[in-house]
């Protein structure tokens, strides 16, 4: 890979075909996920009528990709962290689903603290029912029991919220500096940071399939499908490869009758016997 020297991509289709080649030299197990991610962008601005912008970060992202398939570790560490959505808009689009709020039935809604049923009255800053931002529409609780799952998790070098967990709702003061009462407003944003630092520690849950594939990719089980690709070999003259190519002939006769001569067939020679 180091004497291998590319040229730059001229147009856009160019630098198009340059970010796919050098996909397919990714890990087997997340080269589907930026095919689509390259395809699904190129298609999507490709009639834009100021492309620059676009076109530098596409050069930058190419230089990314070869410097993690020619042995950057960091770099090939964040390219598998985005293709399993550990990071990047994958992990937006997994935390997105997460947090989406399911129906609850109507006991449960009858039962829980601040309802009518229960004659309470909920905290200042918990309750969604006087609330329309967009954390009255997180499923909470589901986030929470993720959070402290994850944080009895004790992993080197990873972004788990181990021994850092804290319930968002006991971070939020009752009280301001002047010892009186915490204004709703204020409180509820405060709940808002909370919740917003739980989320940048999570990891979200992937689907049954991609997790017994990590599960075999760990445990070394996966198969040889899935080794890394080998580059393929940089093309070069016979010439280069210290064969002789028979440039007289070249010099000598035309174009026509030299490739006609190297590639006519080959014929054993005669040894002729002399007449005794």
């Amino acid at each position: 890979m180091s004497g291998l020297q590319i040229p730059p991509p001229r147009t856009t289709l160019h630098l198009y075909r340059h970010l796919l080649r050098e996909a397919s030299y990714l890990p087997p197990a997340v080269k589907p996920f930026f095919w689509d991610r390259i395809r699904t962008r190129f298609r999507l601005h490709q009639g834009d009528a100021e492309p620059r912008a676009r076109v530098q970060k596409a050069h930058k992202d190419l230089r990314y990709l070869r410097s993690a398939n020619a042995g950057h570790l960091l770099r090939m560490r964040r390219v598998l962290m985005m293709g399993f959505g550990r990071a990047g808009r994958r992990r937006r689009e997994l935390i997105s689903a997460l947090i989406q709020k399911t129906e609850s039935r109507p006991a449960e809604a009858d039962n829980r603290p601040g309802s009518a049923a229960t004659g309470e009255l909920a905290g200042p800053a918990d309750d969604d029912v006087f609330w329309h931002d967009w954390l009255s529409h997180w499923d909470k609780a589901k986030v929470l029991a993720l959070a402290k799952a994850q944080a009895l998790v004790d992993l080197p070098e990873t972004s788990l919220p181990t021994g850092r967990f804290a319930d968002p709702h006991k971070q939020v003061p009752t009280e301001n500096i002047w010892g009186k009462p915490l204004a709703k407003k204020l409180a509820r944003s405060k709940l808002r940071k909370e919740y917003k630092a739980v989320i940048k520690r999570l990891l979200p849950p992937v689907e049954d399939a991609e997790w017994e594939l990590l599960r075999s990719l760990a445990t070394g089980q996966a198969g040889p499908q899935y080794d890394a690709p080998k580059r393929r070999t940089v093309a070069t003259s016979e010439g280069a490869r210290g064969g002789s190519w028979g440039w007289e002939s070249y010099v000598l006769k035309p174009v026509r009758a030299a490739d006609a001569d190297r590639h006519a067939p080959y014929h054993e020679p005669v040894m002729e016997t002399a007449v005794r």
